[in-house]
């Protein structure tokens, strides 16, 4: 990823363009957490997250995820995100329809 991000601004200092800005991986690891198990307390405890903020990036992470699911070119990729979006979605990130999210 950093390698990507790296390549991706060079492009756009090359062409001019606005720069995304610095990644922030914050999110990755309570993810992680979410996804191998924990419970939504035990991630929050070991985080500065807010529930609802944790609970709408990780539909916005299956989100992504249904994506690769369906186009990623190689279909260990694609088996990977349908693993991994399993993991996220479950308990209160399963549970917790989009429309009341906001």
């Amino acid at each position: 990823v950093l390698g990507i991000w790296d390549r991706l601004t060079r492009l756009e200092a090359e062409n001019h363009l606005k720069t995304i800005g610095p990644l922030d991986f914050a999110l990755v690891e309570p993810v992680r957490r979410w996804a191998n198990g924990k419970s939504l307390e035990e991630v929050l405890l070991e985080s500065d997250i807010a529930p609802g903020d944790f609970v709408r990036w990780c539909k916005q992470v299956v989100d992504v995820l249904n994506q690769l699911a369906v186009y990623a070119p190689a279909p260990e990729l694609r088996e990977a995100a349908r693993v991994a979006r399993a993991k996220v979605l479950r308990g209160v990130v399963a549970h917790i329809p989009a429309s009341l999210e906001r």
